[in-house]
């Protein structure tokens, strides 16, 4: 089965985009999760059903990457880059979140520049039926955020 080989595939060179879907065997995501969580250090694992805004999405993602959890204390606030400050749901500032996340965390662990971003999304049936919108952009998210 692929998904038992998913974590090697990752860490030797990983292809832009992975959809895999099987709908007849059901995936142990948590399992997924730590096997994949191990092989990069770049890794969020979201759940479609929860995500029924482009907004939310968003949020989940760069918030799940930099591993940050927003705390009623601090208003609830999403996670923003010093210096850029916060971003808001649109598409060109996700990416430039997405880029400086990604310098964040890789400057924070000191890991190699060529760390691969995984985003697991379970679920992602349920997101061309609420935000479809986004499904096209996100198999070619490793293009869009290129320098």
């Amino acid at each position: 089965m692929l998904i038992e080989h998913l974590p090697e595939l990752l860490s030797l060179g990983p292809p832009p985009f992975i959809h895999v879907h099987d709908p007849l065997n059901h995936l142990d995501y948590y399992g997924l999760n730590d096997k994949i969580g191990s092989a990069t250090a770049l890794f969020v694992s979201i759940d479609a059903i929860e995500c029924f805004s482009t907004c939310i999405l968003f949020a989940r993602i760069i918030n799940g990457l930099a591993s940050w959890t927003p705390s009623w204390d601090h208003g609830c606030e999403c996670w923003c880059d010093p210096e850029n400050g916060a971003w808001d749901g649109s598409w060109d500032a996700f990416l430039q979140a997405l880029k400086s996340v990604y310098k964040s965390v890789l400057a924070e662990k000191m890991l190699r520049p060529e760390e691969c971003v995984v985003i697991l999304i379970r679920n992602a049936e349920r997101l061309e039926a609420s935000i479809s919108d986004v499904f096209v952009p996100l198999t070619r998210l490793s293009e869009l955020v290129r320098e």
